[in-house]
Parts: C-alpha cells; sequence; structure tokens
C-alpha cells in the first residue's frame, strides 16, 4: 500500500515539475519571439545585465502563474486513504 502511494506521489510530483518546466520555456519562448528587435540572450552573453533581469522577471511571472494549477494538481491527483469513522477524532 505504501509502495503504492509512493508511486502516485513521485509520479505526480515528476509530471507537475515537467509541466511546470515546460510552462517555462514555452512562456520564455514565447517572450524572446514577441520581442524580435532584441536579441536577449546574445545581450545576456555580452554582458548586458538589462535584459537578464527583463528575462528573469519574465520567468519568475510565469511560474507565479502556473504554480496554483500545478498545486491543485498535486492536490487533487493523489489518491486519500479512507478512515472508519472511528478513526477521525477531533485534536484534543
Amino acid at each position: 500500500m505504501l509502495s503504492k502511494f509512493a508511486f502516485y506521489g513521485l509520479s505526480h510530483v515528476a509530471l507537475s515539475l515537467a509541466v511546470g518546466a515546460l510552462a517555462i520555456a514555452v512562456g520564455t519562448f514565447l517572450f524572446v519571439r514577441v520581442t524580435r528587435g532584441v536579441d536577449e540572450l546574445a545581450e545576456i552573453r555580452k554582458g548586458n545585465v538589462a535584459p537578464a533581469l527583463v528575462l528573469g522577471a519574465v520567468m519568475v511571472v510565469i511560474a507565479l502563474v502556473a504554480a496554483p494549477g500545478l498545486e491543485t494538481a498535486l492536490d487533487g491527483l493523489l489518491p486519500l486513504p479512507e478512515l472508519a469513522r472511528d478513526e477521525v477524532m477531533a485534536p484534543s
């Protein structure tokens, strides 16, 4: 039983991690495509800090937008153990 929960837990964490990383990658790609006049990665390689700050801020905002959905996915997909009515007690 514990191995089943561990498998579900690890698979959902891995799936949420992959979806979150994919969301950040797609969002970053779209931001780079929208700002065609500026090559952010080339500017960052040259040592220009401003595009690095903007690109980092974009990544943080994408992560903040994606986080509640991923948290809901983690909370909702794991099977919860069934407790008998007698086993549920209020804290004393």
